[in-house]
């Protein structure tokens, strides 16, 4: 969040060209000094507080839409920084209001609605290149291949010092599968910025692609180190250590790319990667009497009073996928059509193997013990010990 709040401080304190109350350097000072203090919540209800009492403050629009994006909640964002557009008659100042709708808009995969408001933005300033950078970005995304390294080249001869654009053409060549020449680019982009985060992680990936674990492993660490939030460099690290055959530190990166949004700006790709991978529980087969439908509910406790959020419990080898995370309670429960079923239960650190009993309808684990514990209604029915592997 440290690189992201500069910028938002920069774009604070700019002169847009808007006039400029009392009331408005006001509010825009006390909103500066919450962003310098980490308040960003406070900021947030201020700038609400601004819109409120001045309506038609573009400026307040933009900041606010800014600072939504950073925290992820792309939706609002895009709902402000639309407001703030609706307001403005000057096409000049559209222009970096276009810019952060289009980069919202693209982060929620609206590669469509991304791609007509940077066009736009070009169309009406062509030596912009924040504008020609995302637009280049987004060109893959719609179909528009041959328009990539044309924007992106065209930056490069407004300004040969533009970092984002080697790193954008780095991973241009990534994407065709030309990781040698990729590293040269990124190479470059960390020459002109030694703290940039993605050019790490897209060398890094690249250097995965090459064989070069160890190197990989160094940029993607550097990249996580400088940009913990960043969702894509938790997947790309995954990999080296599934390469690495340590699945066990695959998953839990998994995991955390999946907890910091990857699914939502990137696709399934983590999921699918969890899914292969990351079997933990298997619970063997036991021949019963066939039934039409129960439930089993599982709690997974790390002792009697602290229950772990985030397992996951899944049916193996269903026709459709069945399967539950466990809540804040520790629970979750599987709907089954049959009481002999394989079992696979997940969490980051660990692992174990359990046969579900017949008649069982709620199941404890307790960690702590390594002991499961197999109730039918409320009467315990059977205690067993586990195997547990991992942390």
């Amino acid at each position: 969040m440290k690189k992201i709040t500069l910028i938002i401080i920069a774009l604070l304190l700019a002169n847009l060209g808007f006039s400029q109350s009392q009331r408005f350097v006001e509010y825009t000072e006390k909103i500066s000094n919450q962003f310098e203090k980490g308040d960003y919540e406070g900021a947030i209800e201020t700038l609400s507080l601004a819109i409120n009492e001045m309506p038609d403050s573009v400026r307040f629009y933009s900041m606010r839409g800014i600072l939504l994006d950073a925290f992820q909640m792309y939706p609002e964002a895009i709902q402000d920084i639309t407001k703030g557009l609706e307001k403005i008659d000057n096409p000049k100042e559209k222009v970096s209001f276009l810019v952060n709708r289009g980069g919202a808009k693209a982060k929620i995969r609206d590669y469509k609605g991304a791609y007509n408001d940077l066009i736009q933005a070009v169309s009406i300033d062509s030596t912009n290149m924040d504008a020609l950078n995302n637009l280049a970005v987004v060109c893959d995304e719609v179909n528009k291949p041959d328009e990539t390294l044309k924007y992106l080249n065209q930056i490069i001869k407004i300004d040969s010092s533009y970092m984002p654009a080697y790193v954008n053409i780095g991973f241009k060549y990534q994407g065709l599968g030309e990781h040698k020449k990729a590293i040269e680019y990124f190479d470059f982009a960390l020459k002109l910025s030694p703290d940039e985060p993605l050019a790490y992680s897209n060398r890094s990936f690249s250097k995965l692609k090459t064989n070069d674990l160890k190197g990989a492993m160094k940029d993607i660490n550097e990249s996580i180190k400088l940009l913990p939030t960043n969702s894509y460099a938790y997947k790309i690290r995954a990999l080296i250590f599934i390469e690495k055959k340590l699945l066990d530190e695959a998953c839990r990166d998994l995991v955390t790319a999946d907890k910091l949004g990857y699914t939502q700006q990137y696709g399934e790709e983590v999921n699918l990667l969890k899914e292969k991978y990351c079997i933990v529980f298997i619970f063997e087969p036991i021949k019963v009497q066939k039934i039409e439908k129960q439930n089993v509910t599982f709690e997974i406790l790390d002792n009697e009073h602290k229950p772990i959020e985030g397992a996951t419990f899944r049916v193996k080898n269903s026709n459709s996928a069945i399967e539950a995370h466990t809540e804040i309670n520790g629970k979750a429960t599987l709907n089954l059509k049959r009481e002999a079923v394989d079992i696979e239960l997940s969490t980051m650190d660990l692992h174990t193997t359990f046969r579900l009993i017949k008649g069982a309808d709620y199941v404890k684990v307790y960690l702590n013990k390594k002991q499961v514990v197999y109730y039918a209604g409320k009467k315990i029915i059977k205690k067993a010990k586990l195997k547990i592997k991992g942390n």
